[in-house]
This record gives structure tokens, C-alpha cells and sequence, in this order.
């Protein structure tokens, strides 16, 4: 009898000592994702974020391959290159939850018409949503302001010209 209460007893404590550990998990989870998923700038880790002007540089390029990559008639690398500017456009809604609004609207209104022409390997759909893209990039570089509170009107987007920018890619493909 006096072992099955130390049984009891034994079992009741790692009953209670796991109950106690999974409490803590979720309690210190809960605080850790809190404190990363709010812009909490006396963090380090929130000040070294890729601010929206690094962001942009690798969305143009991008976009300028997608424009290359539908002239050479590879559709692949196009429909590669608009799936990663959503990606990279989500680093910036994160990084930058206050112009978080913006970048959806421009996805909606600009990347998914963008992604349908590649996914439809249609060049005249592509030119046309490729144009209004870019009209939605000025657009939105017009309405954004910075910190002094002048826009960024001076960054205007255009189709890409002259030869391709990177020479060790075959923008034809395989």
C-alpha cells in the first residue's frame, strides 16, 4: 500500500513538473513571438532590417528580369522572377509593417495581373500589366513620404532598355 502512494506521489510530481515546463514553453513562445512580430526599434535585431530602399533595388532587378526573361520567350524564369518579387515584398511588409498596406495593394493590383500574364505566356498581357505595374510603382513613390516629409516622386520606374544587364545569364534558358 505504501508503495503505491510513493507511486502516486512520484507520478503526480512529473505529472506536475511537465505540466509546469509546458507552461513556461508557451508562456515564453507567447513573449518571444510578440516581441519579434511587432517593430520594436530598441531591439538590435529590428534596426538591422533591410530598410525599403535595399528592398527596392533587388525588386527592380527582378523586374527587369522578368522583362528580359519574357523577351527571350522563357516564361519559367519570368514566372520565377514575379514569385519572387511577392517574397521579397513580404520582407518588406514585415521590416516595414507602416508601408505594409501599400505593398499588399500593389500586389494585388499589380503582381497577380503580372504572374497571370506569365502564367498564360501571353507577351501582350505581360507588356500591359508590366506598364501598369510600373505606373503603380510611381504611383506609390509619389504618395510615399520620408522621414523629412518629401515623397519619393524622383524614383521613377521605366521599362528596362539597352542590353541585358547581367552577361552570365543565357535569358533564353534551356
Amino acid at each position: 500500500m505504501q508503495q503505491k502512494g510513493l507511486m502516486y506521489s512520484i507520478g503526480a510530481s512529473v505529472v506536475l513538473a511537465i505540466i509546469a515546463i509546458v507552461v513556461a514553453v508557451v508562456i515564453s513562445n507567447g513573449q518571444t513571438t510578440s516581441k519579434l512580430n511587432n517593430a520594436d526599434r530598441s531591439l538590435t535585431l529590428w534596426n538591422i532590417q533591410p530598410g525599403l530602399g535595399t528592398i527596392m533595388i533587388e525588386y527592380a532587378t527582378r523586374m527587369n528580369n522578368a522583362w528580359w526573361a519574357v523577351d527571350a520567350d522563357n516564361w519559367d524564369m519570368a514566372k520565377y522572377q514575379v514569385k519572387e518579387m511577392t517574397e521579397i515584398q513580404e520582407v518588406g511588409e514585415v521590416t516595414r509593417p507602416s508601408h505594409a498596406d501599400a505593398l499588399k495593394k500593389f500586389e494585388k493590383n499589380d503582381l497577380d495581373p503580372l504572374l497571370q500574364a506569365v502564367s498564360a505566356k501571353d507577351k501582350d498581357a505581360f507588356t500591359a500589366a508590366y506598364d501598369k505595374a510600373i505606373t503603380g510603382c510611381n504611383q506609390c513613390h509619389g504618395d510615399t513620404k520620408g522621414k523629412d516629409g518629401s515623397s519619393y516622386r524622383f524614383v521613377k520606374i521605366i521599362r528596362p532598355t539597352g542590353n541585358y544587364p547581367f552577361a552570365n545569364v543565357d535569358w533564353a534558358g534551356q
